[in-house]
């Protein structure tokens, strides 16, 4: 007959308190900035949905190489908030289309060439081309962790009640 040894039940008793202390502290973490936000966060960390980026009016898709020093501009912003490249779009507003559209656009748009959507981040910017107005866009994200940590104060603000 097999004798068990009697220390073995507390040893598994022991290793459920640290799991459960585990998941206690992790969700505070987590949680903790603004619980009423949970369910918001919770459904922002799980959506990978994409933001199509808005383009100005007229804009035709570009075959060319975006220029260096576009890229490298828009890199800069990029890891100035912290976020990871998704995508990059390019297209060119005609030049006789270009003279028509509103000056503001990107400013009304884009305000400080920048879109923000929860996690979706969208950089933007031009350039005059010979070909016309040279636009970009970069689509972003914000790393989870950085989400969480930002939208704990503001999660509300993102909605309009």
């Amino acid at each position: 007959m097999p004798q068990y040894s009697p220390h073995r039940a507390p040893l598994s008793v022991f290793w459920v308190i640290v799991i459960a202390l585990f998941i206690l502290i992790s969700a505070t973490i987590v949680f903790a900035p603004a619980w009423t936000c949970a369910p918001f966060r919770l459904a922002d960390l799980s959506s990978s949905g994409e933001l199509p980026p808005p383009m100005p009016p007229g804009c035709v898709p570009m075959a060319e190489a975006v220029p260096d020093e576009m890229l490298q501009a828009l890199e800069n912003k990029r890891q100035q908030m912290g976020v990871e490249l998704k995508e990059t779009v390019s297209c060119v507003v005609p030049a006789a289309q270009a003279k028509r559209l509103d000056p503001q656009w990107l400013q009304k748009m884009y305000e400080g060439g920048t879109l923000r959507y929860r996690r979706h981040v969208l950089l933007a910017a031009t350039q005059d081309s010979p070909k016309g107005l040279l636009f970009v866009v970069e689509r972003c994200m914000t790393p989870w962790w950085k989400f969480v940590e930002e939208s704990g104060t503001s999660c509300w603000a993102q909605f309009n009640f």
